[in-house]
C-alpha cells in the first residue's frame, strides 16, 4: 500500500512539474509567462495550493483495493470519489438492482461491494446462510457499523464498553417485570385519558351539510383524527413515563416540548460527515443543539430534586441513585426514546389504519377484546374500561393473540432498515461457504425488504394478512429470521445511540440478551392502546379532516426510507362512542 502511495505521489509530482516547466520554458509562447520573481511566486504559491488539495482529496476518498475474495464491486452506482450515493438517496432501489443483476451473472448469493468515500461496504443478498451468520456472529460490531455509517463518528471499544453497558443494564432493569406491575396502571391510565380526549373533540363537520336545526343521530357523531399526532402522542406518554421523569409525563406542556425537540432531533442528519467526519457540517451542530435543549429539561428536574429532597419511583430516580451524570442520563433517554418512540409510534398508527380496510381482521381484533373484557367482568355493572384496567400484567401480555398477529404483519409492512456491522476483528470472517468473506475494518449491511418481502417466504407480501403468522402456514417459520421486526440473533430489540446522534432502528445488546425488554415494552404498549381504542370506539378511514369515509389505502412508507417516519400528507380516522361501552 505503501509502493503504491509513494508511486502516486512521484507520479503526480512528475506530471505536475512536466506542466510547469513546458510553460516557463516554452518558446512558442514567451511574451505571456511572466517572469517577475513575484508573478512565480504567485504560480508556485498557486500550485502548492492545488498539491495540498490533491493529497487531501487522496487522503479522504483514496480506496485501498478490493480483496479478490471480497463480493465484486458493484460499478453502475460507483461514483468518483464519493462512491454508492444511492445508498442515502435511494438505497433500496439500488439494493434489489445490485442483487438481480448479481443473481443473473450466476451469482448464488447475491451479495455485492460498494464504496462510500473510502469506506468499504459488503451488501447482502437473499441467501439465508449469510442472513444468520450476519445476525449471529459475534465477532462484528453492530454499534460501531451502525454508528460510523448512519453519522459519520467513529465509536471506540471504550465507548462501546462503558456507555453500552450503561444504557443496557439501565434499560433491563427499568423494563423488567417488577416495574411493568408497578407502572401497569399508569400506562392503562394514560391510555383511557387519551380516549376521553378523543371524545371531547369537536364533532367533524362535512363538506356541504348542515348541521343547525338537525336531531343527532349516530351517524352525525363521528370525530377525527391524525393517529399519527394522537397515537404516536399516547406512546410518547407511555415511554417518558416508563424511561423518563414523572415531571414530564405528568405537564403536558413540558411533554409537547420535549416531543418537539426530539422529532426534530430524530430527522438531523449529515450525509457529509460519513465522508469527512470532521467537517463542521451544520445538521451535526443542529442535533447536538437539540441534544442540550433536552439536557436543559432533565437537569432542571435533576437539580430540582437534589435541592427539595424529593424522591419519585421512576426511571429518573433510579439513574441518580445509581450515580449517572446528567449527561448520561440525558443520553440514556434518548437513546430509549429513539428504541421505544420510533417504529412503536409508527406502527401504533398504522395498525388500525390497516384494520379499518379489513372488515373480517378488524372484527376478530374488537371481538377477542370483548371476550376478553366478558370474561374479567366481576359484576354486572363494571365498566369495559374499569375491566381493562384490572388486567393483570399477565392477562396483557397473553390474552390478546389476535392482535399480536395484527401488529406483526403491521411491523412486516412497515419497518424500514438496514442494520450494519463493522468487522473489527483484526482478520477477515468469513460470510458463506463460497469463499467470500468480509474484510477487517469493512462494513457489512443486510436489507430487512429482502426477507419481509420475499415472495419466496410471504404469500403475495404486499398484502395485509395476519393468517400468514398461524398454523399451518407459519410463514415466517419457512426459513431462519424470515420475520425481523423486534430483531434477532445477537441483535434484538434494544435501542443504542450515543453522543445525541440518531442511530437507526437496528441497535446492539452484544453486551447482555435484551430481546425480550424492548419487545415486550413495544407489545405491551400497543395492546394496552388498541385495547382501549377498540373498546371505546368504531372507526374508519377518513379521507380528509372532514371526516369523509373511504376505502382508499394510504400510500405506504417509502421504501427507500432509513428509519420508520409519518406520512407526508396527513392521514385520517374517523370515529365514534360506542355508548354501551362507556
Amino acid at each position: 500500500m505503501a509502493n503504491h502511495q509513494d508511486s502516486l505521489n512521484a507520479s503526480s509530482t512528475s506530471i505536475l512539474g512536466s506542466i510547469f516547466l513546458r510553460g516557463l520554458y516554452s518558446p512558442s509562447a514567451p511574451v505571456l509567462l511572466p517572469t517577475s520573481v513575484s508573478s512565480i511566486g504567485v504560480i508556485m504559491l498557486t500550485l502548492g495550493a492545488a498539491w495540498l488539495v490533491y493529497q487531501a482529496v487522496l487522503a479522504l476518498f483514496q480506496r485501498s483495493p478490493l480483496q479478490t475474495d471480497a463480493p465484486p464491486l458493484w460499478k453502475q452506482d460507483d461514483l468518483p470519489l464519493i462512491g454508492a450515493l444511492r445508498f442515502f438517496t435511494a438505497r433500496t432501489d439500488m439494493w434489489l438492482e445490485a442483487v438481480a443483476v448479481r443473481s443473473r451473472e450466476g451469482s448464488k448469493t447475491g451479495n455485492f461491494s460498494f464504496f462510500l468515500g473510502k469506506r468499504h461496504v459488503i451488501g447482502l443478498g437473499t441467501s439465508a446462510e449469510a442472513r444468520t451468520n450476519f445476525f449471529d456472529n459475534r465477532k462484528m460490531s453492530l454499534m460501531q457499523g451502525t454508528a460510523e455509517l448512519l453519522t459519520g463518528l467513529p465509536l471506540t471499544q471504550d465507548d462501546v464498553d462503558r456507555f453500552g453497558k450503561f444504557f443496557v443494564n439501565s434499560m433491563a432493569t427499568m423494563l423488567s417485570r417488577d416495574n411493568f406491575v408497578r407502572n401497569l396502571h399508569l400506562l392503562t391510565s394514560d391510555a383511557r385519558e387519551m380516549c376521553v380526549g378523543l371524545l371531547g373533540k369537536d364533532l367533524a363537520r362535512r363538506k356541504n351539510r348542515g348541521w343547525e336545526g338537525r336531531e343527532k343521530s349516530s351517524d352525525d357523531q363521528w370525530r377525527v383524527m391524525n393517529p399519527f399526532d394522537e397515537l404516536y402522542r399516547l406512546v410518547y406518554q407511555m415511554t417518558i413515563r416508563t424511561v423518563g421523569a414523572d415531571e414530564v409525563a405528568k405537564d403536558h406542556a413540558l411533554g409537547d416540548y420535549t416531543l418537539d425537540v426530539f422529532q426534530t432531533l430524530e430527522h438531523r442528519a449529515s450525509i457529509a460527515k460519513v465522508y469527512i467526519p470532521w467537517l463542521p457540517a451544520p445538521g451535526h451542530y443542529l442535533r447536538i443543539w437539540d441534544g442540550y435543549r433536552l439536557y436543559r429539561v432533565f437537569s432542571r428536574i435533576v437539580k430540582e430534586r437534589a435541592r427539595t429532597g424529593a424522591r419519585h419511583q421512576d426511571s429518573f430516580q433510579f439513574l441518580i441513585d445509581s450515580g449517572a451524570s446528567i449527561k448520561d442520563i440525558t443520553g440514556f433517554v434518548i437513546n430509549a426514546l429513539f428504541g421505544g418512540q420510533v417504529n412503536t409510534g409508527i406502527n401504533a398508527a398504522w395498525l388500525p389504519i390497516f384494520l379499518a380496510l379489513d372488515p373480517e381482521w378488524k372484527s376478530r381484533s374488537i371481538a377477542e377484546v370483548e371476550e376478553v373484557i366478558s370474561r374479567h367482568r366481576t359484576s354486572p355493572d363494571q365498566k369495559p374500561t374499569d375491566i381493562l384496567g384490572s388486567l393483570t400484567l399477565d392477562s396483557w401480555q397473553t390474552d390478546f393473540p389476535i392482535i399480536d398477529l395484527c401488529l406483526r404483519e403491521c411491523i412486516r409492512l412497515t419497518i424500514l432498515g438496514c442494520p450494519i456491522r463493522k468487522n473489527t476483528t483484526g482478520a477477515s470472517v468469513p460470510i458463506n461457504k463460497q469463499g467470500e468473506i468480509i474484510p477487517d475494518g469493512s462494513y457489512v449491511a443486510y436489507l430487512v425488504d429482502l426477507v419481509h418481502f420475499n415472495p419466496d417466504i410471504y404469500t403475495n407480501p404486499l398484502k395485509f394478512d395476519p393468517a400468514r403468522f398461524e398454523p399451518p402456514r407459519s410463514e415466517d417459520k419457512k426459513v431462519p429470521y424470515a420475520f425481523l421486526g423486534w430483531g434477532v440473533g445477537r441483535h434484538p430489540c434494544c435501542k443504542y445511540s450515543l453522543k445525541f446522534l440518531l442511530i437507526s432502528w437496528w441497535t446492539a445488546a452484544e453486551i447482555i440478551d435484551t430481546e425480550a425488554v424492548g419487545m415486550r415494552f413495544a407489545k405491551l404498549e400497543l395492546t394496552i392502546i388498541m385495547a382501549y381504542f377498540f373498546t371505546l370506539f368504531d372507526f374508519e378511514l377518513a379521507a380528509d379532516i372532514h371526516g369523509t369515509p373511504t376505502t382508499t389505502p394510504p400510500p405506504r412508507p417509502d421504501r427507500n426510507g432509513h428509519f420508520a417516519t409519518k406520512p407526508r400528507q396527513p392521514v385520517y380516522l374517523r370515529y365514534r362512542p360506542r355508548t354501551d361501552m362507556w
